[in-house]
């Protein structure tokens, strides 16, 4: 796990960052979580570079986001 994550607006565009900025503690929690699960040998999908992909993108070009469990 990361001593200090990295903050949302450096990993995704401005628009995405204001829209997690009230949940970016859980995000980052997530992200030690999912870390953790490939450390054991237990891979998830999307792959790591894809999971806030979406928010990568000019908000323009995003046609459909699934949020899901």
């Amino acid at each position: 796990m990361r001593a200090t994550p990295e903050a949302l607006r450096q990993l995704i565009a401005p628009y995405g960052a204001a829209a997690l900025a009230d949940g970016e503690p859980q995000v980052h929690a997530m992200g030690d979580w999912l870390r953790s699960e490939l450390a054991a040998g237990r891979p998830y999908l999307p792959a790591g570079q894809n999971v806030l992909r979406a928010f990568t993108l000019p908000l323009g070009q995003v046609r459909v986001l699934v949020v899901g469990q």
